[in-house]
């Protein structure tokens, strides 16, 4: 994979009631500049952060974001790279990203972003090709919770350091990799030091709400009620099936902050890392929730999928220091594999490391 970062037009290019069940825990400008990630197995290495800091919301606040906004030509490699694939999917070949993912629908609005996907490495495609989604985002989560005692380290950058560490090879990338399918295999055994769990919403466990009252859900709960404070992360189950489906144990994981103030800009922005297509940063919470809803309408919609929410988990800075370890548990249930349906994983995905 190469390493680059991708600024779109709304950045400074100069600038580098079956609904749900309530189950909280109880109340008990300036350069870029390297961002070291203070890592035991790899304390000396170091990446870049999308710098946007220069980005305002649109004039009127109030309008919608066009669709759109923000899109750039897809480079030649990459172009070159869904022919080798030769998957014929009518529109959804037509994208930078991979195809049916809804990458689209991500990068419009957004003023920056790092493609990523798991299916680049055969490491990380998991078992029979259905991917290691919820490993790589409790990764991400655990480099975000671990440098919170020091020097801040949000979503972009977290994901920056993890695909150029995996990049990199060596030992600190077999690290990194024995991590994501140690993740991928117990979620439950990441626990958080500097984060606590707030909120968790759990929607359609019968099988009886609409795709659009999922999404509008979990839009609530993230952007009004309670919503996200700076620094804010929330984790989004999103079930993959095909509309009329019983719930299916397939899915997909999904990572959001709301990024703190001290992050190169004010807390006004989010961002967004899909392992599939990569993180996008947004200025705002408008751009942020109509990525989200354009998402849930695109991605998946091969074989008459589609991708709808039915889990959020919200976790917030710890106030002090006092605050006892928390232990994540993400799985939709007991019987859950998260991972991308068999017929849609048994797809010939090529990775770039192999074209």
């Amino acid at each position: 994979m190469e390493f680059n970062t991708h600024y779109t037009s709304t950045s400074a290019q100069t600038m580098p009631s079956d609904t749900f069940a309530d189950i909280s825990p109880p109340a008990d400008a300036r350069p870029v500049q390297p961002k070291i990630f203070p890592e035991s197995d790899v304390i000396h290495q170091s990446a870049t952060t999308p710098h946007d800091q220069s980005v305002r919301p649109p004039p009127n606040t109030n309008a919608p974001p066009q669709h759109g906004v923000g899109k750039n030509a897809a480079s030649a490699d990459q172009t070159l790279s869904r022919e080798k694939r030769g998957a014929a999917l009518g529109a959804c070949a037509k994208s930078e990203f991979r195809e049916c993912r809804g990458g689209e629908a991500l990068k419009d609005g957004a003023s920056s972003y790092l493609a990523f996907d798991q299916f680049d490495k055969k490491e990380t495609r998991g078992e029979e090709g259905r991917g290691t989604c919820d490993g790589i985002v409790h990764e991400t989560m655990r480099r975000i919770d671990r440098s919170a005692a020091g020097a801040t380290t949000d979503l972009p950058s977290a994901v920056t350091y993890i695909r150029s560490e995996i990049n990199g090879g060596g030992t600190a990338a077999q690290s990194t990799l024995d991590r994501i399918q140690a993740f991928q295999d117990r979620p439950e055994s990441l626990g958080l030091n500097n984060y606590h769990r707030s909120t968790t919403r759990q929607w359609n466990p019968q099988g009886g709400a609409t795709q659009e009252e999922r999404t509008d859900g979990v839009i609530h709960n993230m952007g009004t009620s309670p919503g996200m404070p700076p620094g804010g992360i929330a984790y989004i189950g999103v079930r993959v099936q095909r509309p009329g489906e019983a719930p299916q144990s397939h899915g997909h994981a999904l990572l959001v902050q709301r990024l703190p103030s001290d992050a190169h800009g004010d807390a006004s922005r989010y961002a967004i890392f899909d392992p599939n297509n990569g993180v996008f940063t947004y200025p705002d919470w408008q751009h942020t929730e109509a990525a989200l809803r354009n998402y849930m309408h695109t991605a998946f919609n091969e074989d008459g999928y589609n991708a709808a929410p039915d889990l959020l988990r919200l976790y917030v800075p710890n106030p002090g220091h006092g605050d006892p370890p928390y232990t994540s548990h993400s799985r939709h249930g007991t019987d859950d594999e998260m991972g991308e349906p068999p017929e849609v994983g048994q797809r010939p995905h090529l990775g770039h490391d192999e074209l």
